[in-house]
């Protein structure tokens, strides 16, 4: 029961960060430098622009499925609305990273640098953005985000239900703890007591 409160916990405050950023009246930049996947691209689709550092080590994405999770509904929703149904549809069904140019080619980034401007130029972006007449600007964006969002609000329990229940299965947790094995052995190996 403890595992569960704290899953529901958790998810809830996920989905409340995603509310607040995605909704926010204020311009948003995200500045990528570094991997991002899952919770990261979560973070970066919600802002209203991104830059990422181009290198090829970096990678962004939503790759819950190799790790044997689903997204929940809303986060496959704000996918579809980044890159487009189809490219999300199999970047989700193959929990696909892409590379900074792959990212920037389907829009799931708009900006590549190299990674010692990504903050400058970030900081570019937020101050272009902050000369737009703010009413006009939170206005267009809540138009085209309020929607979405009031349809998690009102969804908010029954998702947070759904997602528990499924990461609760027995598969879902065998599994995760083959991926907690998997890193726990990239990390070394531990010391015996």
């Amino acid at each position: 029961m403890f595992l569960r409160w704290c899953d529901a916990l958790r998810l809830r405050s996920v989905q409340q960060i995603f509310i607040d950023l995605y909704g926010s009246r204020l311009a948003t930049i995200a500045a990528i430098e570094a991997h991002s996947p899952a919770g990261g691209c979560l973070l970066a689709m919600s802002c209203d622009y991104r830059v990422m550092a181009n290198d090829e080590k970096f990678k962004i994405g939503l790759n819950e499925t190799n790790l044997g999770i689903a997204a929940p509904y809303w986060l496959c929703d704000l996918f579809v609305r980044t890159i487009g149904f189809r490219e999300a549809e199999t970047g989700l069904a193959l929990a696909k990273l892409y590379n900074p140019q792959e990212a920037l080619k389907v829009n799931l980034v708009d900006e590549l640098h190299p990674q010692g401007e990504i903050i400058d130029r970030a900081t570019e972006h937020a101050i272009r953005w902050a000369k737009i007449p703010p009413t006009a600007r939170a206005s267009g964006k809540l138009n085209l985000r309020q929607p979405f969002i009031d349809t998690l609000v009102e969804n908010r329990e029954k998702d947070i239900e759904n997602f528990c229940n499924f990461i609760l299965t027995d598969q879902v947790q065998k599994s995760l703890d083959k991926y907690i094995e998997a890193l726990s052995s990239k990390g070394g190996k531990k010391e015996k007591k």
